[in-house]
């Protein structure tokens, strides 16, 4: 696939660098030029030619899959969880830098570069980090890059991604105008399901009052036949 010609051509052997790769659209061009570690299963994308580690954080039930493909592949797993083939040092990184603002593997993954003192960070397929938690994502991953660039280590952001990047007011206007769609639709869902869920209760309101009326109609009939009804049984 071919690069556009926005993308930089990155020095990459002027510097000890390491590549940082998602499985966004950028992800595409990514030269795999230097080491490269991946986010989870970025492995699946058609476009994604090896990885030398693979990042993830997740329960078991959910990695299980990301396990058997690093078995086959030789790499390790790095994680601080029990499945880890490559023991992840959360604690040792949140006293380095006296922060343990790290929660999503983006996070993991920049502290850990910077910790293992890498001259380059190259982030490739990490663009719009995007649904409900939006803003809260970039900010903590910026935070990280931030860092990172005041350890004077050179980060390379692609073009289409939204890292380090003013994000325009049209661009805000639009997350908040998705994220207020996506509240009124499931508004609109529970609203739909209440109405059907009391159109039920009043059908079911509707046979109880039938039952009890065919079972009064039984009784009366029985009672002027002289029979009583606990001998019907």
């Amino acid at each position: 696939m071919e690069r556009p010609s926005t993308y930089p051509d990155i020095p990459v052997d002027r510097y000890r660098a390491i590549t940082l790769l998602g499985r966004g659209e950028s992800g595409k061009y990514c030269p795999f030029n230097t080491e490269v570690w991946g986010a989870n299963n970025v492995y699946t994308q058609e476009w994604c030619r090896r990885l030398d580690k693979i990042f993830a954080f997740d329960d078991i039930e959910i990695v299980r899959p990301i396990i058997n493909y690093a078995k086959k592949a030789g790499i390790p797993v790095v994680s601080w969880q029990k499945y880890a083939t490559e023991h992840y040092p959360l604690q040792e990184i949140a006293t380095h830098f006296k922060s343990d603002y790290i929660l999503t593997t983006i996070d993991h993954m920049i502290a850990y570069a910077i910790y293992q003192k890498f001259e380059m960070i190259c982030m490739w397929g990490f663009d719009v980090l995007d649904n409900g938690a939006y803003f809260e994502q970039k900010a903590r991953a910026e935070y990280w890059l931030g860092r990172a660039q005041g350890a004077g280590i050179e980060v390379i952001i692609p073009p289409y991604s939204q890292l380090l990047k003013r994000v325009h007011f049209d661009g805000r206007k639009k997350v908040f105008q998705d994220y207020l769609h996506d509240i009124e639709t499931k508004f609109d869902q529970t609203q739909q399901q209440i109405s059907q869920g009391n159109q039920q209760l009043e059908e079911l309101h509707q046979e109880v009052y039938r039952i009890q009326g065919d079972h009064r109609t039984a009784i009366d009939l029985m009672e002027r036949l002289g029979v009583s009804p606990h001998e019907a049984r």
